[in-house]
């Protein structure tokens, strides 16, 4: 049985190699690595999204316009949508600030939304924008 100790972080150079790979699913528990890094992993069928079964991205406020958080997001999206439900991968998206830059109050649904999508989830914060928005900057 995997003990606690079995929480490993994965370095760009083990991305070259496949037998490593399968050697960190089969005895780890839990891997940490950077969002260009999976989406690098995904792309060259070291990882598939099948056989993950939760996915904690820090700071996914910044899963904006084309970056590396954004496209492993697209990656997962395009994946759950060809499995089961229950086969895909869980998300929980964490951050302390809502946004990636100062906005206007008038925006922050638009900027939500957005996010919401591009996470494909359901953003929970404060119940007024006025309050989000202190708490961001």
């Amino acid at each position: 049985m995997k003990g606690p100790n079995d929480c490993h972080q994965i370095y760009l150079s083990h991305l070259q190699k496949l037998p490593r790979w399968k050697e960190e699913f089969e005895t780890k528990n839990v891997l940490v690595m950077t969002a260009q890094l999976f989406v690098n992993a995904v792309n060259h069928g070291f990882i598939r999204t099948s056989q993950i079964r939760l996915i904690v991205i820090d700071e996914c406020h910044r899963a904006v316009k084309d970056s590396p958080m954004k496209q492993a997001m697209t990656v997962i999206n395009e994946a759950r949508s060809t499995l089961e439900a229950d086969k895909g991968p869980r998300i929980l998206g964490l951050t302390a600030a809502l946004f990636v830059e100062k906005c206007k109050p008038r925006d922050v649904p638009k900027i939500i939304r957005q996010l919401e999508s591009t996470m494909n989830s359901r953003i929970r914060t404060a119940n007024d924008y006025k309050s989000a928005l202190r708490s961001s900057f």
